[in-house]
């Protein structure tokens, strides 16, 4: 496969992706999230698809995430590529939608072919949704219960605005279509898994536990 100039951009509200003719060294890259580079590339309008084929952490996902790359691959081309470690190798097949950050755990190749269309018509797919990597934990978790209601929808129409800690919970403030909406986030500990079902490390796992406030 023929070698594809750079990209870089950021996530979240108002994400971008920009194709650079050379290389970017850190520095710069890094003054893309802040605003503090200038972006000098022609700015991409395409999706970008990376699913997590990394076995060297856990074998699932080169098990489960092979074949949901080459049934992406089949049908959308060179916008999906394979990429290494993601997290959470325990939800494989994982894939992430850039520029929107979003990222999806548990994939089959047809959900995985819905959550791809859904994020070229410019929605965010709510069905194996695991967050979106610009927020924290618990606003991610706020984010995903949201959007679960909503259904397929538009990018900004959650957007978080604060949180705010009390009593070890997380306190989560967004616009939810246009309205002010508050929901109060706690983590809760669960099970010590011994191994993935393809095998693996030991995984202390837990979930966040999303109420109305």
């Amino acid at each position: 496969m023929p070698l594809q100039a750079p990209r870089a951009g950021r996530v979240g509200h108002d994400p971008f992706l920009a194709t650079f003719p050379g290389g970017l060294d850190a520095t710069a890259i890094a003054g893309l999230a802040t605003g503090a580079t200038a972006v000098d590339g022609s700015m991409v309008e395409d999706i970008v698809i990376g699913v997590c084929t990394n076995a060297k952490r856990d074998r699932c996902c080169a098990v489960r995430g092979r074949p949901v790359a080459a049934a992406l691959r089949t049908t959308f081309g060179q916008r999906v590529t394979e990429i290494s470690h993601l997290g959470g190798h325990r939800f494989a097949a994982t894939m992430l939608v850039l520029p929107i950050g979003y990222s999806y755990g548990q994939l089959t190749p047809d959900l995985a072919d819905a959550v791809v269309r859904a994020a070229l018509d410019g929605l965010v797919h709510p069905t194996g949704l695991r967050g979106r990597s610009d927020l924290s934990p618990a606003a991610q978790a706020a984010d995903a219960y949201w959007r679960v209601a909503l259904g397929p929808s538009a990018v900004d129409a959650v957007r978080i605005e604060s949180e705010t800690r009390v009593d070890g919970a997380v306190r989560v403030t967004a616009t939810v279509q246009g309205s002010r909406d508050d929901v109060v986030v706690r983590y809760v500990a669960g099970a010590r898994i011994e191994e993935t079902t393809c095998g693996g490390k030991p995984i202390q796992t837990g979930r966040w536990s999303v109420a109305r406030a």
